[in-house]
């Protein structure tokens, strides 16, 4: 479960809240790489997607708090990995 000891107010949460989502893209970016690389080159469609199985786990371990850092950390790691694997900038987000 992704939460923090520290009082929920505090910036301290946020601060840890933000750096756990930032390992935790690490993890989904290394899992989204799997991905891309198993998949057919043909329209790069995977049949499996190892990183959102990721996500939906900690999405539903998560307090809701936590949940908007592991969303934007999922979604900026997975554009990466997109652009890493050749997409146009236009369509790497996605």
């Amino acid at each position: 479960m992704i939460q923090s000891s520290a009082y929920e107010g505090s910036p301290e949460s946020a601060t840890g809240a933000w750096a756990r989502a930032f390992a935790f893209g690490a993890v989904f970016a290394a899992l989204a790489w799997l991905g891309v690389t198993q998949t057919s080159y043909e329209g790069r469609i995977a049949a499996l997607w190892p990183a959102n199985g990721l996500l939906l786990a900690a999405l539903l371990a998560s307090r809701p708090q936590a949940m908007a850092p592991l969303l934007a950390s999922a979604f900026g790691f997975n554009g990466a990995v997109n652009l890493a694997a050749g997409d146009a900038i236009s369509i790497a987000p996605a």
